[in-house]
């Protein structure tokens, strides 16, 4: 009983922690996305 509950424990941490990455480098691209827009439209609008 309590190995399996020690397996369950250890595959939810793991399932956490490729929850984070994934949450993590979902808004590093976000940012990346919109400082990449702002760039843009500055250039755009800036020389016209």
């Amino acid at each position: 009983m309590a190995m399996t509950q020690n397996f369950v424990r250890l595959a939810t941490e793991e399932l956490d922690d490729k929850y984070l990455e994934y949450k993590q480098r979902k808004e590093e691209k976000i940012i990346k996305a919109e400082k990449l827009e702002h760039f843009s439209y500055t250039i755009f609008h800036g020389y016209h």
